[in-house]
């Protein structure tokens, strides 16, 4: 079978189909780890002080951070990093959720996109963030194939 139109042979059938599935694999591939979070991340928003503020104002203290644990999702360049903040002390912001503690990912920017960006930690280490409080999540199966773990209860 071959496609014509116009008395014209413009292309076969497979070429069409086959064009199609690698760029529905694409698209697919590229999404899954976004689509494997799950949920929407937190925000947190730096002040002209460099500190740390919820949307209603309310202060996250750099020494009230417990642990700061590293996630990646997926693997290659369609891998997302994202992190999951233990407070020593539950914000009000927070504090009505069964999920106590913050998930955050870097801001989006394309340009970035091949790339591994940890500018929030950067800020967190220049605000006197220990590093002995950043750890990095256990890989598994589960999550080089884009399904996050449950986080803590």
């Amino acid at each position: 079978m071959q496609l014509v139109i116009g008395g014209k042979i413009l292309l076969k059938p497979t070429f069409i189909i086959s064009g199609f599935i690698v760029l529905l694999s694409t698209l697919i591939g590229g999404l899954r780890p976004i689509l494997g979070l799950r949920i929407l991340p937190d925000t947190l928003y730096v002040d002209h002080a460099k500190n740390l503020t919820f949307k209603n104002g309310e202060n996250i203290d750099i020494d009230s951070i417990e642990e700061i644990i590293i996630h990646e999702i997926g693997v290659s360049a369609s891998h997302m990093q994202y992190y999951e903040m233990l407070l020593n002390k539950t914000p009000n912001t927070i504090s009505t959720r069964k999920r106590k503690s913050l998930v955050l990912i870097e801001p989006y920017n394309i340009k970035h996109f091949f790339s591994t960006r940890s500018d929030f930690l950067n800020h967190l280490k220049s605000l006197g963030l220990s590093e002995s409080k950043i750890t990095q999540g256990e890989g598994n199966l589960k999550t080089t194939l884009g399904f996050r773990n449950r986080f803590k209860k």
